[in-house]
């Protein structure tokens, strides 16, 4: 069966079928990825990942842009772009470190509060109106969290730095927010692609150490997964509906606790498993009430997802 034929059969099923598979592959990649980048960590120093992130990152990236041509790096904005770059370079390091540190499964499910912070800082710095509904989602929401960190028995510090990284990964959203308003999308992926090479470059540079070619080669597939996860969220969000594709991105706590079991020997504790929960149904309620508000520019989505893990 040729690869024309394959592909007109896809792009005949129902768009909201469609979606769910490109999110299901997006879950699968950039749970790969984790997994890796955890591996990594033993060999590694989170900072030196994080800047081999970035630059391959821009190395596949580079002849996007080339094709592009120098209309995408005029911007209103230069400060916003380095406020947005440094905070998604933070937010990246904050989750590479909690992955040399906890289990897979548990790093996946606190992640996932990145849309609970969402809803605090579109309050805060956009003055957004948030109706009881959510509030009260977000509440049960951060329920589970404390279910998933078990403050006072066994408490891993490691944690609050797996939150650190969504909480920052949610402002980077409200700054994409604001940057769309007056540039497009591959500006802001550009932006990000270049000062974040730079701004990465320079923590490294006080721990750095060369890299294996093993290594080297796994940073790369790294940065790749990335890319393709990035990629197929988009192409996830362009062929279904946000509340039908929304749900399958959670696959990837399924996608975590598979690989964490098979690679690493973890097994998830049931206050994991309880708080993912609680985690799940609140995000996936927000998502939800969103879908119904507004509709998302699936380029502004890949330009938000550029500087998340």
């Amino acid at each position: 069966m040729s690869g024309a034929t394959v592909r007109g059969r896809f792009e005949a099923l129902p768009g909201n079928l469609r979606g769910a598979l490109w999110i299901l592959m997006t879950a699968f990649v950039m749970t790969l990825q984790s997994a890796i980048v955890k591996e990594l960590g033993e060999d590694v120093h989170t900072l030196v990942i994080v800047f081999f992130r970035c630059l391959f990152a821009l190395i596949i990236l580079l002849p996007v842009f080339i094709r592009r041509g120098p209309a995408m790096i005029r911007t209103k904005r230069p400060w916003m772009h380095v406020a947005r770059s440094v905070v998604g370079i933070v937010s990246m390091s904050c989750m590479f470190f909690a992955l040399a540190y906890l289990p897979l499964a548990d790093v996946t499910a606190l992640v996932f509060t990145m849309p609970l912070f969402m809803i605090v800082f579109a309050v805060l710095l956009l003055g957004e109106s948030i109706r009881w509904r959510r509030w009260t989602a977000t509440a049960v929401g951060f329920c589970g969290v404390l279910v998933v960190l078990q403050p006072g028995s066994g408490f891993e510090w490691a944690s609050l730095v797996a939150l650190t990284s969504a909480c920052l990964s949610a402002l980077v959203g409200v700054l994409v927010k604001k940057l769309s308003v007056t540039d497009s999308a591959s500006t802001m992926v550009f932006y990000f692609a270049a000062l974040g090479l730079v701004f990465s470059a320079i923590p490294a540079a006080f721990v750095w150490q060369m890299p294996s070619d093993t290594d080297l080669a796994l940073l790369f597939v790294i940065a790749l997964l990335g890319t393709m996860g990035q990629l197929f969220a988009v192409y996830a969000w362009e062929a279904g509906e946000a509340t039908a594709v929304a749900p399958f991105d959670y696959t990837r706590l399924i996608f975590a606790a598979i690989m964490g079991y098979i690679l690493f020997a973890e097994v998830p504790e049931i206050a994991t498993v309880a708080g993912a929960v609680l985690i799940v149904a609140s995000t996936l309620y927000i998502a939800r009430r969103e879908a119904r508000l507004r509709t998302d520019r699936p380029d502004v989505a890949l330009a938000a997802s550029l500087d998340r893990p």
